[in-house]
This record gives C-alpha cells, sequence and structure tokens, in this order.
C-alpha cells in the first residue's frame, strides 16, 4: 500500500488492507506455483492489488520477490498471459508500469473504506457488528473480551476480502471457519444468552456484514450521483414475505 493511501486511512484500517494485499498476493502466488502460468483468477487478484494502491511495477517485484523467480522467468510468465483472451489489463505486464491510481481518484477504494469506517464500531474494528463473545454487566453496555477479538479479526478479514472482491464468498466462509476451529473454537456464545456451532454464527456474521457494506456502498454512490430512488432486486424462489417487496422501486429515505 502507497504511503499516501496510509496517510489518508485510520492506522487499523490501513493495516487490515495491508493484510488482504498479503492475502491476495500468497494466493496469487500459490495459483502460479500450481498451473505454471497466471490464471484468469491470478490475474483478477492481480487487478485487485492495482485497486488497492500498486503500480505494475510494484506487483511484478512481489511476484518476483515470493516466487523466489529471476527475470527471464518473470519475462517467460507476463508473456505466456499477455496473449490470454481473460488478460484484463495488459498494461500491468507490458513493462509500461501502470502507475497506482492517486486515492483522490481512486473511487471504488474511497467507496469500501466510506463504508467500512461507516460500519465499523468507534475502535474501527468489527465490521460485522457480531456479539459474539461480548460480556453484558447490565448497564446497556457490551464488553469486549480478549476471545471476542480473535472472533472478529477473522470476520473482519473475511468481510474485507468479500467485499473488495479479491476472494468469492464460498472460499473465504470456507477459510473462516476452518481458522476458527483451528482456534479451538466450537461454539459461539453471545451476552444475551444464546449460542451457535461456530460454522452457522461466523457464515451469518459474514453475509450479514457484507451485505450491510453493500448497502453502504450504495448509499455512498447515491449521495454522489445525486439519486433520490432505488429499486430492489428481484430472485425467484423468494420466500413469500419477501416476494411482495422484491423487483420494486422505492424512495431512498436516508
Amino acid at each position: 500500500m502507497q504511503d499516501d493511501y496510509k496517510s489518508k486511512m485510520a492506522s487499523k484500517i490501513a493495516a487490515r488492507y495491508q493484510d488482504l494485499e498479503e492475502r491476495i498476493m500468497q494466493d496469487i502466488v500459490r495459483r502460479i506455483v500450481k498451473t505454471g502460468e497466471i490464471t484468469s483468477t491470478a490475474d483478477w487478484q492481480i487487478n485487485r492489488l492495482r485497486i488497492l494502491g500498486y503500480s505494475s511495477e510494484d506487483i511484478e517485484r512481489e511476484i518476483k520477490k515470493t516466487l523466489n523467480a529471476s527475470y527471464p522467468e518473470m519475462f517467460e510468465l507476463y508473456d505466456k498471459v499477455v496473449e490470454k483472451e481473460y488478460v484484463r489489463d495488459k498494461d500491468v505486464y507490458e513493462q509500461i508500469n501502470a502507475e497506482y491510481i492517486p486515492f483522490e481518484k481512486n473511487g471504488q477504494l474511497k467507496q469500501i473504506t466510506e463504508a467500512i469506517i461507516d460500519q465499523s464500531f468507534d475502535d474501527l474494528e468489527n465490521v460485522t457488528n457480531s456479539l459474539g463473545f461480548y460480556l453484558d454487566y447490565g448497564n446497556g453496555k457490551k464488553v469486549l473480551t480478549p476471545l471476542s477479538q480473535v472472533y472478529t479479526k477473522y470476520l473482519d478479514a473475511a468481510c474485507y476480502d468479500i467485499v473488495t472482491g479479491a476472494f468469492d464468498y464460498n472460499s473465504v466462509l470456507r477459510r473462516v471457519v476452518t481458522q476458527l476451529t483451528n482456534s479451538g473454537l466450537r461454539q459461539i456464545d453471545y451476552s444475551s444468552g444464546r449460542a451457535n456451532r461456530v460454522d452457522v454464527a461466523a457464515r451469518r456474521a459474514v453475509m450479514t456484514g457484507v451485505a450491510k457494506l453493500t448497502h453502504k456502498i450504495t448509499e455512498y454512490h447515491m449521495e454522489q450521483l445525486g439519486c433520490e430512488y432505488v429499486e430492489v432486486s428481484w430472485h425467484a424462489g423468494a420466500r413469500p414475505s419477501h416476494s411482495v417487496w422484491q423487483g420494486k422501486v422505492y424512495k431512498w429515505n436516508k
């Protein structure tokens, strides 16, 4: 992440983005090692890195370092991918050094960051707003526990992965459940006294968190464009209580 990006974000959010960048790079390299080439998914992830503030030179340097590759090997890797029909931005691979997008002009990253800040608690953590492992001392204030910090850290990472488009829902959900169970968690306890299996709680928290972030990104777009109305999406097989309001246009009340 470029220094000017970091200076415009709270340190905790900048750190989360840096963790995300590392996960993306590790997955890109994993795919290259497995197939011997830059796959369509790896190409998509490379373009996600561009949105997160990497120039083509940054990306090439990081891939080369992580692969421990020589320059001829990198040239061969790039020459092979540049002919593929799925490549989204050939400039990244053609040594043109496509520069990173300044934060002020990076509309996609700005809208994601604004949504995360708006959705997070005061400490800019717990993007899903999950109250798992919070304690309630009866004064209306939920108290964070060390175990909750572990839990929300994994959930936050999952939300960043999905909402930035770097990873797909199912892969992220499988990973976060594995991480939680490997940490010894089998059940998520809430201050209300309710409890859920870790896979059920994690899936619900992540999907709800991403849905709320998507909603806030939509609000951001509407404010920027001066829109008053929204059209709600429609899908087949919706439960009866939902089907009555799907596929219609509504006025937005902020």
